[in-house]
């Protein structure tokens, strides 16, 4: 990982080496079965990121196939699966560009449209939030970017049916495009519970995803294109963890992010720290939302999809605590930093609460409360 993430910004328990250890796993070049599916030169490991795309063997899009969808939510939307430590560089909430862990392009998004409404019971994507809209500098007028958001969490229980449900947990960060102040994107490092057994399962994991208006994009081994061998279950190939698991999780500004010529871009990774079930690490990704630079929201979020009932979702409630939102310094005027506090938006098709028990950019706590299914 490029550049290291301050004391301040850390729980008290944490131990920085560690951190630093699991944060820079995603630079590796992660052997899965997905390599037999990419040209050997877009695995291969780069000791430089400064990536000139005209240097970039760049594959043509109609070869993109590696990025044909491997699935649904119960939104409809398409997720598309990447090799581990790639970047998605955004133009604009409709060109988005996925690059593969040396630079090669893979793939481009462009006009994306959101899926169609779900017919009969309500299958679309809800939210739950707690938010802070880091807005713009109050003396030069540019978008005020972040250096972390980290939070503590304990796994919570499993829900009691597993049926059609998606769940994504966790703190997250939201581009706008620069032009259209559209949203480009939320990138979150999530705790996740239900989808098909090659997106999860009825268990938790954890990743780092990229959440558009019309599509997901995650790190994973890719389906197979044989109609004789079936895609690797998710626990085979990301780390399970369980109820009752203590896990820290951060997105973190990356000072080392690939510039592009003439451009100007901010790069973003998450990384988790927990429980020895996480082995080395989940499969990460990183993001850049826009060039210039675009205005982005932190927020602790629950996302759904196909949650009808109490007993869709775990019991009681979750708890994120010594969260720590740092604002970069390199784009906030000395004397003109804002207090941090935090607004709750909760979608009214949720039965979903979230609650800010502790206000504030440092130490803060936030409850994402699940409806009683008694």
């Amino acid at each position: 990982m490029g550049g290291s993430v301050p004391r301040c910004c850390l729980p008290s328990f944490f131990d920085p080496q560690q951190f630093e250890a699991v944060a820079s796993h995603h630079a590796k070049c992660i052997p899965s079965p997905l390599a037999t599916e990419l040209p050997a030169s877009a695995l291969m490991p780069q000791h430089s990121w400064k990536v000139n795309p005209s240097e970039a063997t760049l594959v043509p899009l109609g070869a993109s196939a590696l990025l044909t969808p491997t699935g649904r939510t119960p939104s409809g939307k398409e997720v598309y699966t990447v090799p581990p430590g790639s970047r998605v560089a955004a133009y604009s909430a409709s060109h988005i560009e996925v690059l593969a862990p040396n630079g090669t392009l893979l793939h481009t998004f462009s006009n994306g449209n959101s899926p169609s409404p779900s017919e009969g019971q309500d299958y679309n994507v809800h939210f739950a939030q707690a938010f802070y809209d880091c807005g713009t500098d109050a003396s030069t007028g540019d978008p005020t970017q972040i250096t972390t958001l980290n939070a503590t969490f304990v796994v919570p229980p499993i829900p009691e049916n597993y049926e059609s449900q998606v769940l994504f947990i966790g703190p997250g960060l939201e581009g706008f495009d620069p032009v259209t102040n559209e949203s480009v994107g939320i990138f979150q490092t999530a705790l996740q519970y239900g989808a098909s057994p090659y997106q999860g399962g009825p268990f938790w994991t954890v990743y780092a995803i990229l959440e558009t208006p019309s599509f997901y994009v995650i790190p994973s081994p890719a389906a197979s294109s044989s109609s004789e061998s079936p895609p690797i279950p998710r626990q085979e190939t990301q780390p399970v963890v369980y109820p009752g698991d203590t896990i820290t999780t951060a997105i973190l500004y990356d000072p080392d992010g690939p510039q592009f010529d003439d451009q100007h871009r901010v790069w973003y990774e998450g990384t988790f720290v927990g429980p020895a079930s996480l082995g080395d690490g989940p499969l990460l990704l990183e993001i850049s939302f826009s060039n210039p630079p675009s205005r982005v929201r932190a927020k602790i979020l629950l996302q759904e999809e196909g949650s009808f009932e109490a007993a869709d979702y775990p019991a009681g409630e979750m708890v994120f605590e010594d969260i720590q939102l740092v604002l970069n310094p390199n784009t906030t005027t000395p004397g003109t930093e804002p207090e941090i506090w935090w607004s709750v938006l909760v979608d009214p098709a949720t039965s979903v609460g979230v609650e800010v028990l502790v206000d504030g950019g440092v130490d803060a706590k936030v409850a994402i409360v699940f409806p009683d299914s008694a």
